[in-house]
């Protein structure tokens, strides 16, 4: 009998769930297959699976797990483990029969003979078609082969050639090689370069083992901040212990000694951990002093509880929150009233605020993304905005009345404080300070003519958190002067006066008609007026100033005369006999000045005459009288003073007219009156009379007819 013996090619893939084991000490196969089983599973089977791998850079032959006499009459047929033989890669010649016959007896017969033994091959050897379906053929794919049969080439390139068989057209064909001795019980041989061959049993060999590969369940339960409790499965086989690893995910990085502890146990408590931290557990069954696959488990301990949280640096729209944690964690969950943030470390700048609000803040510590630890809770409010726009009036003398626009965001309130000095200080209770919820304020009685500091602050959380204060000058009105007399000589003005309240200083000024204004600055309460013009009019001025510029008080006047001088001369000329031009000249102390006021007196002494002239100018007179004496007198009239007066006098020219009188001397003094010393003394008392009644007037007196 002939048998078909077909090298199988097999891909290089490894079924994930089975690992081998090449063992280097050469014992039987029994010995082997002991081992196996007391240490792994057994002896290993081949497939088209794993041949590829298991056969990588063997350098010698090795026992595996298929032997002839497991399967009672059918050989080869199961694997040591009882696995059916689905895959078989014979070196040529083997097995061995138990009577030799050649490998392959075709002879030169037409396709349907080929066909009738390909069907007697499918009948007579059942593994066949499992060896087809290994090599990825059918039946009818391999009738279909003509001309020379060569083995395939193996998995892995081999330095000893392998011998073929052919499959040729002739008739006869007889066996060209030394047939080899059959073996009763032949364990096989997995060859150096990938082939099968049956030997002795009890021969030496190493040997490879499998195992499959162990997936056990692990699980952590009564995780705390610092414990956690692992349970595992038991593994497979005889197992001495189990090594326990455990370490810290982050920090073994960094060169961190692993725990490790070994058990009998399938459970241990793992203590002295740090909260919040991420851990692998590796728990590795030993067999044989194997360790097998791990059982792997990562699990979070509890974050420890976030603390003393508090906020720094509050503004209007942000503040910065702190806070305190011991432990580890992926990250800190920041939440509230806000949009919720996570960072690493453990402050956070909150932006994006509104004046004036509350915020409720909660900081949890997070891990594996979560699991949370207990969470520290704040509240806070965030600064009220400025106020915008504060003005004050600076109208009255004695109020102050300030004025604000809104400010942004909310506030319960607004607080206003009039302060002297230049600090402003937020006060609730200082008597200074004022709450109100509109935007206007009067402070009133306050001192006139006082700078002031105003601030305004909007309120929140019920008056109890001020925003920042705004500060602004602000000034009562001062107020008007009580001016004192004023006291003047022909050249000087000096005024006082008097104030009831506050000021910076006075401004003062001095003007006349015509003249040019004079002001000054005096922070005391009089001034004296110098180099001024005699005989004129002067109104002073005094204005109370305040320490803001352009606020002041209403201004005070009074006028006074400076003392008149007089003329320096007079000069009446006669212009006919009834006109008489008057000049004189002008002050000194009055040059300069313009609309000086003169009085000019007219008497006349015969006619009992006195005309006064008011003028601001030389006068001439007319309608005089001829031939009267005139006496006039020009003087500097200022207000109800005058100044002396500067005299002239003239003489209208006379109209002449000629009395004649006629004078009757007796005497019982013979020739008496005609004594001419008695004549010139009675001449003499004759003018003496006329003159006493003819006074101003143009007259002569003389005698023209002696007898």
């Amino acid at each position: 009998m002939r048998i078909l013996w077909l090298a199988l090619l097999l891909g290089s893939e490894v079924w994930a769930g089975q690992q081998y084991f090449r063992q280097s000490n050469a014992t039987t196969w029994d010995e082997a297959r002991l081992h196996c089983q007391a240490c792994f599973k057994d002896l290993t089977t081949l497939t088209c699976w794993n041949i590829q791998d298991i056969a990588k850079n063997l350098s010698s032959d090795f026992w595996v797990g298929l032997r002839s006499s497991l399967n009672g009459p059918i050989p080869w047929s199961r694997w040591s483990n009882g696995d059916p033989v689905t895959y078989q890669n014979w070196y040529p010649g083997h097995p061995v029969p138990k009577v030799e016959t050649c490998p392959l007896t075709p002879n030169n017969t037409s396709n349907s003979t080929m066909e009738q033994k390909m069907n007697n091959t499918e009948e007579q050897c059942p593994l066949v078609m499992e060896i087809l379906t290994c090599l990825n053929l059918t039946l009818n794919e391999l009738k279909n082969i003509s001309g020379p049969l060569v083995n395939p080439t193996p998995p892995i390139s081999y330095s000893t050639p392998l011998p073929t068989v052919n499959i040729t057209s002739n008739k006869t064909q007889t066996c060209d090689h030394k047939a080899e001795k059959y073996i009763e019980d032949s364990c096989v041989a997995l060859l150096s370069f990938g082939m099968w061959k049956e030997k002795q049993c009890n021969e030496s060999l190493p040997f490879i083992c499998y195992d499959d590969t162990f997936f056990g369940e692990i699980k952590v339960s009564n995780v705390t901040k610092s414990e956690g409790f692992v349970e595992w499965s038991s593994g497979p086989g005889n197992i001495s212990h189990y090594v326990v690893y455990f370490y810290d995910v982050v920090k073994v990085t960094e060169n961190t000694t692993i725990n490790n502890s070994t058990t009998v146990e399938l459970c241990k408590r793992l203590e002295n951990l740090t909260a919040g931290t991420l851990y692998n557990v590796q728990v590795y069954p030993v067999k044989c002093g194997r360790d097998l696959n791990p059982q792997n488990i990562s699990f979070y301990t509890s974050p420890s509880d976030v603390y003393d949280l508090s906020a720094t640096n509050v503004s209007t729209t942000s503040m910065e929150l702190i806070w305190s944690h011991l432990g580890n964690c992926d990250f800190y969950l920041i939440e509230g009233t806000h949009k919720p943030h996570e960072i690493k470390e453990n402050k956070i700048v909150i932006q994006n605020l509104t004046p004036g609000t509350k915020y409720d803040f909660t900081v949890s510590a997070v891990v594996n993304k979560t699991t949370k630890s207990v969470s520290a809770t704040y509240s806070n409010f965030t600064l009220p905005s400025r106020v915008q726009n504060l003005t004050s009036a600076d109208t009255f003398q004695t109020d102050i009345t300030a004025n604000w626009s809104e400010s942004e965001g909310l506030h319960s309130s607004y607080r206003i404080c009039l302060y002297e000095t230049s600090e402003c200080i937020s006060c609730g209770q200082c008597e200074n300070c004022y709450n109100t919820t509109v935007t206007n304020f009067t402070f009133k009685n306050k001192a006139s003519g006082k700078k002031y500091s105003l601030c305004v602050a909007a309120l929140t959380n019920n008056d109890t958190i001020s925003g920042e204060m705004v500060t602004i000058e602000a000034y009562t009105r001062p107020k008007n002067v009580e001016l004192g007399n004023l006291v003047a000589n022909d050249q000087h003005i000096f005024a006082n006066w008097t104030i009831n309240g506050s000021y910076k200083e006075f401004r003062v000024s001095i003007e006349a008609a015509g003249l040019k204004e004079t002001n000054d600055i005096t922070k005391t309460t009089d001034y004296n007026f110098t180099g001024l013009k005699a005989g004129v009019e002067y109104t002073v001025t005094v204005t109370t100033l305040s320490e803001k510029h352009g606020l002041e008080s209403e201004p005070v006047q009074k006028s006074i005369h400076t003392k008149p001088t007089r003329p320096p001369w007079a000069i009446a000329a006669v212009l006919n006999q009834t006109s008489i031009a008057l000049t004189w000249g002008v002050p000194s102390k009055s040059e300069g000045a313009s609309n000086i006021k003169y009085n000019v007196t007219c008497h006349s002494v015969y006619w009992k005459t006195t005309t006064v002239y008011q003028t601001y100018e030389n006068i001439t007179f007319v309608g005089l009288n001829s031939g009267t004496t005139y006496t006039f007198k020009v003087t500097v009239v200022a207000g109800n003073l005058s100044s002396d007066p500067a005299p002239a006098f003239a003489e209208t020219k006379p109209n002449t007219q000629t009395l004649r009188f006629a004078m009757l001397c007796s005497s019982q003094i013979a020739l008496y009156c005609n004594n001419s010393t008695v004549q010139d003394n009675t001449l003499e008392e004759l003018k003496k009379y006329f003159g006493g009644n003819l006074t101003g007037i143009n007259w002569n007196l003389k005698m023209v007819d002696r007898r």
